[in-house]
């Protein structure tokens, strides 16, 4: 039991300079996961679109959703990428439905290693779409805003090559 202990606390290290924590896990598949921890409201579809070229230019074949059931309390949201790809940057859309989503956590995995983004800091490695989205990064609370009397579906976008770097810190050996 204390060789587990020891075990878990020399694989969890934080990276000082970001304040997020790359450690290492049980699965070490080939299969690149994010996952999003959040309380949500009702019923919806998310969606998470990634980039494989190191660019923004997000479209429609490069997009998963991932149905999305009202729950009391917090969920874990798992978007599973497609055999041997990993993205550069991702972006995550919240749905349609009018409400508010408390994201508490995103983590990223792939061959062995996580990249956790606590709440606090998700503001930190996205950015608010400020067309369609109000985000509060002190209490990680996203919502779509109202335009021209219609509700828009909140998303975040990866932050000034920030996220790029730490992608990339999952794939060092």
């Amino acid at each position: 039991m204390i060789f587990l202990s020891a075990l878990v606390l020399y694989g969890c290290k934080e990276d000082n300079s970001t304040g997020v924590k790359i450690s290492d896990i049980a699965d070490k598949t080939d299969i690149f996961k994010v996952s999003v921890d959040a309380i949500v409201q009702k019923d919806d579809n998310f969606a998470l679109y990634y980039t494989t070229d190191g660019s923004v230019n997000f479209n429609k074949e490069q997009l998963i959703w991932v149905p999305v059931k009202q729950k009391s309390g917090k969920q874990n949201i798992v978007f599973v990428l497609p055999a041997k790809i990993v993205p550069s940057q991702v972006r995550i859309d919240f749905g349609s439905q009018p409400q508010e989503i408390v994201l508490k956590k995103v983590t990223m995995t792939y061959r062995g290693k996580a990249l956790e983004i606590p709440g606090t800091l998700i503001f930190s490695y996205f950015r608010p779409d400020v067309k369609k989205t109000a985000f509060d990064a002190t209490t990680g609370v996203i919502r779509g805003i109202t335009v021209n009397g219609q509700n828009t579906s909140p998303s975040l976008y990866p932050k000034d090559g920030v996220q790029k770097k730490q992608i990339e810190k999952l794939l060092e050996p």
